[in-house]
């Protein structure tokens, strides 16, 4: 029996989370080919198979549901050990994998790593885009680094500093103003709609909270996995979508698109990293530097003393 390599192991966690190896490939940055080749390696060194195909998906084998939480628990063991390492040099040097939500300019991500590339130029940075679930699965399987996401401070393996608190409006095509404007929730789920396809989104998440006890899912004409498709479908007519307000506020203003006065949602903003990482230097460097353009930001309370 052969060592199993770190890397070929999150190969393996990244096909079990997204039960697709195609999709885990591209989640990793690699070729299909390598992938799959990950996989067979792992199951040729420890003698036993991971996977059964069902139907277009990749279904954990017995031994594999077995085998992948302690092949996280290695990772996280292994990127605690690197961790380690980085704090005994007097200067931070190294890789570090960030998330950011899909818009650049709500997240400020160019600036924060012109900040961090500045302040430490031995620092390589690499950013990466994700929704809420899968920065947590990212975190935790050492794909990511430090996380920039949406949603609730509710992983206790996690440390969080929140940014921000966004706002969402319910915009429509600019032809809909009399209808969309002043009109109640019920009245709005009513209308066509253009929803997410993907629910670990935030978007999805919003949209439920919004409207809850109202129907609106029944009425979706049209669906995407990203709010600037929403918005140029929106602007064709096609139905109702959910904005980030800047974005809403742009699309009013070019006549493009209507707002509702009365649905509105907000929403919190953080970056995460697991707390047994709170000492890197490396995560110090990056949240230096997003403190430096976040001036809002501030720690949550932990969640293990509430």
């Amino acid at each position: 029996m052969h060592p199993v390599d770190l890397v070929q192991l999150r190969t393996f966690i990244a096909t079990a989370e997204e039960q697709n190896l195609t999709k885990a490939a591209e989640r990793l940055h690699l070729s299909l080919s390598a992938a799959s080749a990950h996989i067979k390696a792992v199951e040729q060194n420890l003698g036993v198979q991971l996977f059964n195909r069902i139907n277009r998906s990749l279904e954990l084998s017995p031994h594999g549901e077995v085998l992948l939480s302690r092949a996280k628990a290695l990772l996280n063991d292994a990127s605690t050990f690197s961790s380690y390492a980085r704090s005994l040099s007097d200067r931070v040097c190294g890789r570090v994998a960030v998330s950011s939500i899909a818009d650049p300019a709500d997240s400020r991500i160019g600036a924060i790593a012109a900040t961090v590339l500045k302040q430490h130029p031995l620092v390589k940075m690499t950013v990466h885009i994700r929704h809420a679930m899968g920065t947590t699965e990212g975190l935790k399987t050492g794909e990511l680094d430090l996380g920039m996401t949406l949603g609730e401070a509710i992983d206790p393996a996690l440390s969080y500093i929140h940014l921000t608190t966004f706002r969402y409006r319910v915009v429509g095509p600019i032809t809909w103003r009399d209808r969309v404007e002043d009109a109640e929730l019920a009245s709005l789920a009513m209308a066509p709609w253009i929803a997410f396809t993907d629910k670990h989104l935030a978007y999805p998440k919003i949209l439920e909270r919004l409207f809850s006890g109202h129907e609106f899912e029944n009425n979706v004409v049209a669906r995407t996995d990203n709010h600037m498709l929403a918005r140029a479908m929106a602007e064709s007519g096609i139905g109702l979508t959910l904005l980030p307000e800047p974005r809403a506020f742009d699309s009013e203003r070019a006549g493009l698109l209507c707002i509702s006065r009365k649905a509105i949602a907000e929403y919190d903003f953080f970056v995460a990293y697991l707390r047994n990482r709170e000492n890197d230097p490396l995560i110090g460097a990056v949240i230096g530097a997003i403190k430096k353009i976040w001036p809002t930001a501030r720690p949550t309370r932990r969640l293990d003393t509430e």
